[in-house]
């Protein structure tokens, strides 16, 4: 579930940062000047100023990006890719907005903006089941490993036990 943070997120990339127009055939998705992570970190109080905007630079050298999907001018989803490696992060649709295409969209439009990588690929949480059905149908496969592991015991915020999971684009040639 898209956390109250993310659309407080979404909220603040859409009022206060420079979008910039994708020149790509996807209306409803632009560019944005910083990556969903540290947008996410911003609007949570624990991080300062100076931290954010050393954290930016940071992820900026790193090669992220991250666009944002409106429907009417109300975010709605958000994505982060980083053009070096060929990974794709933080994809997120608000609740309201799910069922109707936008993350089969949003991750089609990451998958095409790495093109020069054959097998890009992202981390979902291994109890997102709705995410991983939509992107294997969509050509990604589970690799072995997994990344990361949260409990609530570590993490008040996490309901159960979970693990961020990778999964690699084995479709078709990336066009």
């Amino acid at each position: 579930m898209c956390s109250v943070l993310c659309v407080k997120a979404l909220r603040i990339c859409l009022d206060e940062h420079r979008q910039v127009d994708t020149g790509d055939d996807c209306p409803g998705i632009v560019a944005l000047d910083e990556p969903a992570d540290l947008v996410e970190r911003r609007a949570a109080p624990q991080i300062n100023e100076e931290e954010y905007l050393l954290q930016l630079r940071q992820e900026k050298a790193a090669g992220w990006a991250c666009y944002l999907h409106t429907t009417k001018e109300v975010p709605d989803g958000i994505v982060s890719i980083n053009h070096k490696v060929g990974h794709i992060e933080h994809l997120f649709v608000t609740e309201e907005a799910r069922g109707r295409g936008i993350g089969m969209k949003m991750l089609d439009f990451a998958r095409k903006k790495l093109s020069e990588h054959e097998h890009p690929v992202l981390s979902v949480l291994n109890t997102n089941t709705r995410a991983i059905a939509l992107y294997t149908r969509m050509g990604w496969k589970l690799t072995s490993g997994t990344e990361l592991e949260f409990t609530p015991e570590q993490y008040p915020a996490v309901v159960k036990k979970c693990a961020l999971v990778w999964m690699r684009y084995e479709g078709s040639a990336q066009k």
